[in-house]
């Protein structure tokens, strides 16, 4: 399912435009588990160990700081939870063994980039299958999605979810070949955001 982000991960990995800040000569310090490189991500991913928490927690401060020092920027991963970005770098990195993990995690910050919640605003509860919690602006967004595929025919500016949108996510969850729950879970969001077809 990661597969068309770990293609756009990849293809930044190589490029050498995205500069975010950095000295006069465009390097800078790089702490902690960022400094290892994708084979022992890796190993940690498969052994579940206590290193594989800290890459997670070094991923999400990250993020974090980019949050606060990019212009236009409230959130970078508004709906992506971070095990679903550590299965993405993990991807990644299985076909990168040689580069080093903040590489990956910088290219997959500025593929994020183009989706990311530029504005804060109300967070809206949605129980079903489980229960989350999502920004209005991206309440909206999947409704906007869903009438873009053909799902949803209703007015996708409001932000509540109600009994249109779920049904509307059941369609295309049963079209995606996804459990058809109503749910926004990361499986659906990332279809229906990412790479569906």
């Amino acid at each position: 399912m990661l597969k068309s982000l770990t293609v756009a991960i990849l293809s930044l990995c190589t490029s050498t435009a995205q500069v975010i800040a950095a000295d006069e000569s465009e390097s800078y310090a790089i702490k902690g588990a960022g400094v290892s490189f994708c084979s022992r991500f890796i190993q940690s991913v498969d052994a579940k160990d206590e290193a594989f928490l800290v890459y997670g927690g070094w991923v999400e401060g990250y993020l974090t700081a980019l949050n606060q020092q990019l212009s236009d920027t409230y959130d970078l991963a508004p709906w992506q939870s971070t095990s679903l970005l550590l299965n993405a770098l993990a991807q990644t990195c299985r076909q990168n063994t040689g580069t080093q993990f903040h590489q990956v995690v910088k290219a997959m910050a500025a593929e994020l980039n183009k989706q990311k919640l530029a504005q804060g605003g109300q967070y809206v509860l949605i129980e079903g299958e489980g229960k989350a919690a999502l920004q209005e602006d991206i309440i909206r967004r999947i409704k906007q999605r869903l009438t873009e595929k053909g799902f949803y025919e209703g007015d996708y500016n409001t932000p509540n979810w109600d009994k249109d949108t779920q049904l509307a996510l059941t369609e295309f969850q049963a079209a995606q070949q996804l459990p058809e729950t109503g749910f926004p879970d990361q499986p659906t969001l990332y279809s229906l955001f990412q790479y569906s077809k």
